[in-house]
C-alpha cells in the first residue's frame, strides 16, 4: 500500500513539473513538438506507458535559394524566441540582429547597441535548416546548433528568405576573399570547354566515393551517439557517488567526534577514485567534441557536395571541384562565436528534446535580470535606422603570451620566515611569485561588472539603486577566488594606467600618488557614473596566513540623481600559504551610505577550512532604521534580492576560460587588462604600467630576465627616493585624492592625452 501511494505521489509530481515547465516558459505545451516530436503517453492497468511520435521533417536552406535581385539584403532586428539548454531549458525572447551576413543576438536592444552581444555568427559558415509547420529555423555554425522559433508566419518567412539572401552574400565575399579559390578558377579556366564537351567519369567516380563518404558518415554519428551515452552515465554516476560521498562524511562528523584511521584511509581512497573518474569524464569530452566538431566540419562539404551533385548531374568537372574547395576554404575560415552546446546534425529532427551532453551552460550575462522586461511584438520586424548602426567589435586577446611558470620547487618559507609580522607590501619577492598585472590594473578589473552601474543609473527606486550597487560592491571581490598563488606588481611613484572600454561605456585612469605610505587613486568616468576610489593597505604575513586590511575609500556620483554614494573595504585573508591548498576568505562589512540618507550593510561571512562557503548576506535600510531590501548569496559567484524562495538573482560571475588555471587563474577580462597593440602604443605615455618591462617579460615566460629587470627598476626607485614627485593627475582632497579634471587643463590626463602629451614632462621610471 505505502509502495502504491509512493508512486502515485511521484508521477504527480512529475505531472506538475511537466506543465510547470511549460507555463513558466510562456509557451504552450507543445514543446515537444516545437523540437520536431510529439508524444502522447498512454498509461493503462499492467500496461507500460507507449509513446506515439509524429515527425517533421526539417528541410534545408539551399545554397543558392535567392538569386533574384528585386529582393534586396535588409537589414532584420526584433526580439525571437531562443532555445536555451539545462538548465534552463525552455524557450526565451533574446533580440536578434541580421546584418551584413552576420546573426547576433543579446539580452535586449539596449544590450547590442552597446555592444555587448551574447553571440555572432556567420551565416555564410552555418547549415539552415527549418520546419515550417513550427516556424522554426535551426542554425548550425559547427560548435553549437541555434533553435529559433517565430510565432508570426510573415515574420517567420522574412527572416528565412533573408537569411538566405545574407548567406549568400556573405559566401560571395568569402569567395572573393580566398587567394585559394581564386587560383583554382584561374587555373581551371583555360579547362572549362574541353571538360564540358568531354564525357564525365569523375562525375561518376565521384558518386561513388559519395556513398562511402556517407557510409563514414553514418558510422561517426553510430560512435557519437554511443560516446555521448556513455558520458551522460559517468556524468550520473559522478554526481550521485559524489553526494554519497558528502552523506557519509557528514554521517561520520555526526555519530563520532573523530574518524577512525580505516575511515580516513577509505575516504582518502574514494576521494582518488572519483578524482580519477572526474578527469576520464573530461578527457572523453574532449574526444567527443573533437570528434563532433569534425563531424559537423565534414557534414557541411557533403551536403554542398550532394547539391552540387543534384543540382547538375551533368554539369563540368571543374564546376564540382570548385564547390568542394568552396566549401573546404569556407570552413577553414570560421569565424563563430557562440556558447550553446555541440549537437549533432540531424535532417529529421526526431525527439530532439533529449539534449546532448552540454557543453557549457547558458548563463549570457554578468547580470541575470527577468527577460519579460524586454517589452516586443513579434510579428513587427524592423531595420535598424543608421544612426543606430551597430558598434564595430573590437576583437581582444583570449590568452596569455604564455603560462604561467611552476613554483612547485620554490620554497617559499626559506623566502618569507624573515617577513613574519611585517608589512609584505615593502618586501621585496622573487618575480616567479607574481602574476603578470600591477596593483592599478588590478584597481581596474574591478570594473568587470560595470553594467551593475549602469542599472543602478537608470533606477527611479532609491532602494533598488542600492540593491545593484551592492551587487556590484560584492563582484569587485570575486575574481580574487581564483588568485590563490600569486601577488599583483607594486605600482612605482608616478606610474600610471588607463583603460578604455567603449563597449561597457566607460574610461578608467589610475596612479600611485604616494610611495609611503603606499597609496593608489583611480576615477571611472560613464555618461551613467563617475567612480573614483583611493586605497592604502597594509599587507600582513602570519606564518601560515596573509592578511590584507585595507584603507579605501570608494565614492559613487550618480549625476542623473545628484547623488553621492560612499563605501569602504573589508579585510582578506589568504590561508595555507606555504602550502598548494592555498584559499581566500573576506570578512567583515562593507558600510554604504547615501547622500539621500539611505544605508547598506554588506557582511561578509568568515569561513573556516571545513566549510569555504563565502557567504554574504545584507541589508538595504531606509532613513529610519527599517530594512526594505534583504541580499544573500556567494562573493565568488551569485547576488540573490528577496526572500530564499522567491530571491531574484541581480549578479552572476562569469564562467572562468577553460584554461584559467594555466594563466595565474585569470578571468577573461583580467586576461585583456595588460594587452597592447600598435594603435595602443602610440597613444599611451611613458608611465602606463603596459610599458613596465619586467611584468611585460613575465607575461611572456621569460623568469630570469624578469627577475633582472625588477632588481634593476627596484633600484633606481630607491635612488629616487630623494627627490618630491607630486601626483601628477589626482590632487589631495581630505583623506582622497581626487582626480583633477576641467577645473586644470594643464593636467587633465584625458585633455593632454588628445594632445599627444604636449609639454607633459614624465619622470623615466624604468
Amino acid at each position: 500500500m505505502h509502495k502504491s501511494s509512493t508512486t502515485t505521489t511521484a508521477a504527480k509530481i512529475q505531472k506538475n513539473r511537466s506543465v510547470n515547465t511549460d507555463s513558466e516558459n510562456g509557451e504552450d505545451s507543445d514543446d515537444d513538438v516545437a523540437g520536431g516530436v510529439n508524444e502522447k503517453i498512454v498509461s493503462t492497468s499492467g500496461q507500460k506507458r507507449q509513446k506515439q511520435r509524429k515527425t517533421y521533417a526539417s528541410e534545408l536552406l539551399p545554397m543558392k535559394l535567392v538569386n533574384d535581385p528585386s529582393k534586396p539584403m535588409i537589414t532584420l532586428s526584433n526580439y525571437l524566441m531562443k532555445k536555451r539548454k539545462w538548465p534552463y531549458r525552455g524557450w526565451h525572447k533574446r533580440f536578434f540582429v541580421l546584418q551584413d551576413g552576420y546573426l547576433i543576438y543579446g539580452k535586449s536592444e539596449q544590450e547590442i547597441k552597446r555592444g555587448r552581444y551574447n553571440g555572432r555568427c556567420d551565416i555564410g559558415l552555418c547549415i539552415v535548416t527549418f520546419i515550417r509547420e513550427l516556424q522554426r529555423i535551426n542554425i548550425d555554425e559547427t560548435n553549437s546548433v541555434y533553435h529559433i522559433k517565430i510565432k508570426d508566419r510573415s515574420s517567420f518567412e522574412q527572416w528565412l528568405e533573408q537569411i538566405a539572401i545574407h548567406r549568400n552574400y556573405r559566401q560571395r565575399v568569402l569567395e572573393e576573399q580566398s587567394p585559394l579559390i581564386k587560383n583554382i578558377n584561374t587555373t581551371d579556366e583555360p579547362k572549362k570547354e574541353t571538360n564540358h564537351k568531354s564525357p564525365s567519369p569523375i562525375n561518376s567516380a565521384i558518386k561513388s566515393s559519395d556513398r562511402l563518404f556517407y557510409n563514414d558518415f553514418a558510422e561517426i554519428q553510430v560512435q557519437l551517439s554511443s560516446l555521448s551515452d556513455v558520458l551522460e552515465q559517468i556524468k550520473i554516476n559522478t554526481t550521485t557517488t559524489s553526494s554519497v560521498s558528502s552523506r557519509s562524511i557528514d554521517g561520520g562528523k555526526t555519530n563520532s567526534g573523530h574518524t577512525p584511521s580505516a575511515s580516513i584511509s577509505s575516504i582518502n581512497s574514494f576521494t582518488l577514485l572519483d578524482v580519477q573518474r572526474q578527469d576520464y569524464f573530461e578527457l572523453s569530452k574532449k574526444v567527443f567534441d573533437n570528434l563532433n566538431n569534425l563531424y559537423k566540419r565534414l557534414s557541411v562539404l557533403a551536403i554542398e557536395q550532394q547539391q552540387q551533385l543534384t543540382n547538375s548531374v551533368n554539369a563540368g568537372t571543374s564546376n564540382t571541384l570548385q564547390s568542394i574547395s568552396s566549401g573546404s576554404t569556407t570552413m577553414s575560415r570560421h569565424e563563430s562565436i557562440f556558447y550553446d552546446a555541440p549537437e549533432v546534425l540531424s535532417v529529421l529532427l526526431l525527439n530532439e528534446d533529449k539534449d546532448e551532453i552540454e557543453k557549457m551552460s547558458d548563463f549570457e550575462s554578468s547580470s541575470c535580470g527577468d527577460d519579460e522586461s524586454h517589452a516586443g511584438d513579434l510579428s513587427h520586424i524592423s531595420t535598424i535606422p543608421p544612426q543606430l548602426k551597430l558598434p564595430e567589435i573590437k576583437w581582444r586577446r583570449s590568452s596569455l603570451p604564455s603560462c604561467a611558470p611552476d613554483t612547485s620547487n620554490i620554497g617559499l618559507w626559506n623566502i618569507m620566515r624573515k617577513a613574519i609580522g611585517k608589512d609584505l607590501s615593502r618586501v621585496a619577492m622573487p618575480v616567479i611569485l607574481n602574476e603578470p598585472l600591477g596593483l592599478l590594473q588590478k584597481l581596474c578589473e574591478e570594473m568587470e561588472f560595470s553594467d551593475l552601474l549602469d542599472r543602478a543609473s537608470q533606477t527611479d527606486d532609491v532602494y533598488l539603486r542600492l540593491v545593484y550597487i551592492a551587487a556590484f560592491i560584492v563582484s569587485t571581490y570575486s575574481s580574487n577566488y581564483y588568485r590563490t598563488g600569486r601577488k599583483n606588481f607594486n605600482p612605482l611613484l608616478g606610474e600610471t594606467y588607463e583603460c578604455i572600454r567603449e563597449d561597457k561605456g566607460w574610461k578608467f585612469i589610475a596612479e600611485q600618488v604616494s610611495h609611503h605610505p603606499t597609496i593608489s587613486a583611480c576615477t571611472c568616468i560613464s555618461p551613467n557614473f563617475i567612480f573614483s576610489q583611493k586605497l592604502q593597505a597594509k599587507v600582513k604575513f602570519w606564518g601560515k596566513s596573509i592578511e590584507i586590511f585595507p584603507d579605501s575609500l570608494n565614492t559613487l556620483v550618480l549625476p542623473k540623481y545628484n547623488e553621492t554614494i560612499t563605501w569602504n573595504k573589508c579585510p582578506m585573508c589568504i590561508h595555507n600559504v606555504l602550502s598548494s591548498e592555498r584559499w581566500i576568505d573576506h570578512y567583515g562589512d562593507v558600510l554604504v551610505e547615501s547622500s539621500f540618507g539611505t544605508k547598506a550593510r554588506i557582511s561578509f561571512i568568515q569561513s573556516d577550512y571545513r566549510t569555504r562557503l563565502n557567504n554574504v548576506a545584507g541589508d538595504i535600510i531606509d532613513a529610519t532604521g527599517k530594512v526594505v531590501h534583504k541580499i544573500f548569496g556567494h562573493w565568488h559567484e551569485n547576488i540573490f534580492c528577496g526572500n530564499d524562495q522567491t530571491a531574484k538573482c541581480i549578479w552572476r560571475q562569469s564562467a572562468v576560460p577553460e584554461n584559467s588555471k594555466q594563466y595565474y587563474g585569470f578571468t577573461r577580462f583580467a586576461i585583456e587588462l595588460n594587452e597592447l597593440d600598435d594603435d595602443l602604443r602610440k597613444q599611451l605615455p611613458p608611465t602606463d604600467t603596459r610599458f613596465r618591462p619586467d611584468q611585460r617579460l613575465l607575461e611572456a615566460g621569460k623568469v630570469e630576465e624578469a627577475e633582472k629587470e625588477k632588481a634593476r627598476i627596484e633600484q633606481a626607485q630607491r635612488e629616487r627616493a630623494g627627490h618630491v614627485l607630486p601626483p601628477k593627475w589626482f590632487k589631495r582632497d581630505g583623506d582622497s585624492h581626487v582626480f583633477i579634471r576641467d577645473e586644470d587643463p594643464g593636467h587633465n590626463y584625458w585633455k593632454k592625452r588628445e594632445e599627444n602629451w604636449t609639454g607633459v614632462e614624465f619622470m623615466q621610471l624604468w
